[in-house]
């Protein structure tokens, strides 16, 4: 990404035409997008017609476990780290 700042007298003049359209496309962007709910159910009903293509009984839900009545707590989804992983020179 390119700086948004105009080299001025002081280094810190800001060129406010470049700001406005980099802002409007970000929120145009934005907007485009939603809240992002319908990418993943477009996602999920693609990856739902793939498995379905590949003959597997698995299905993806795009809702979350509080949209879908599950009461369980997200698990944790903390990488290994080095202490705690077991491999061949453990």
């Amino acid at each position: 990404m390119t700086g948004l700042r105009r080299p001025g007298s002081s280094g810190r003049q800001i060129q406010r035409s470049r700001l406005r359209s980099w802002e409007a496309r970000r929120r145009a962007r934005r907007s485009s997008l939603g809240n992002g709910w319908e990418i993943r159910e477009l996602w999920a009903t693609r990856v739902n017609d793939a498995l379905k293509l590949a003959g597997k009984e698995e299905r993806i839900d795009h809702r979350s476990h509080a949209a879908r009545g599950i009461e369980q707590l997200p698990t944790s989804t903390k990488a290994p780290t080095r202490g705690n992983c077991t491999g061949p020179n453990d």
